[in-house]
């Protein structure tokens, strides 16, 4: 059994602090993801951790760097759901593992990944062939979580 510490941090929203607004601060659940390059290397990057997002999501910027295998192609929405707001992708598979600050580290292992034509996005750890491996332990008071496998 292998136990990935999970990073909790709470974000202030500045505009909603310049508003006046309460609240204005968020939590944030990160994961360190190490996915596996082109040379055989890993490059290692803060994600997201969302349980809301169907599949995990990387930036041009960082899939162009890697080992992927493109198996078709798609365009993905978000909260807006206009035309304009389409974003395209191709549709992968990845080799990563999961880190974190002690040393712990699960088995490489594929993930389906949508990596988006542009670095507008964010990179998500999402459900599909990432945290569906996992369980999830997680309280926010106490800012302690945990993936297990």
């Amino acid at each position: 059994m292998v136990k990935i510490r999970l990073k909790v941090v709470d974000i202030e929203d500045v505009e909603l602090k310049r508003l006046g607004k309460e609240p204005n601060i968020f939590t944030r659940i990160f994961v360190l993801i190490s996915y596996q390059r082109k040379d055989g290397d890993f490059l290692t990057r803060r994600a997201i951790l969302d349980t809301g997002a169907i599949v995990s999501i990387l930036p041009a910027s960082i899939w162009k760097q890697l080992d992927i295998d493109v198996i078709g192609y798609h365009s993905i929405k978000g909260i807006v759901k206009k035309e304009s707001c389409l974003l395209p992708v191709k549709i992968c598979l990845v080799k990563n593992k999961l880190i974190d600050e002690f040393g712990n580290e699960t088995k490489i292992f594929k993930s389906l990944i949508y990596c988006a034509s542009s670095n507008d996005v964010p990179v998500i750890f999402g459900i599909k062939d990432g945290l569906d491996k996992f369980k999830l332990n997680l309280d926010i008071k106490q800012k302690d979580a945990w993936l297990i496998n």
